[in-house]
């Protein structure tokens, strides 16, 4: 198993906490808040260094990614149905000179 890096953790913590700040449009953070983000740290950085790695080995990743792209391409989302016109792609914005 990896070795995780005091320093390494506590910009994950931070992070966690500057996104829950931006979420919950508040500057403080509570004691019970900060331990539930610590664990949710701690959690992320055991999944990353030891479910991650099975499956990867198992390909699991690579598939997973393979399905978003496919259910992308297959399953509009709502908003195209609703009328919406779909973003150009950029070599029709381009014009012949």
């Amino acid at each position: 198993m990896k070795k995780v890096h005091y320093a390494e953790f506590e910009k994950r913590v931070e992070l966690l906490t500057d996104n829950y700040k931006l979420n919950s449009k508040s500057d403080n953070v509570d004691a019970n808040t900060m331990d539930m983000l610590r664990e949710q740290t701690w959690g992320m950085f055991l999944n990353e260094n030891t479910l991650g790695k099975e499956y990867k080995k198992l390909g699991l990743v690579a598939a997973i990614k393979s399905y978003l792209k496919w259910w992308r391409e297959k399953i509009p989302h709502p908003t195209s149905k609703a009328g919406i016109p779909p973003i150009p792609k950029r070599d029709s914005l381009i014009r012949d000179q």
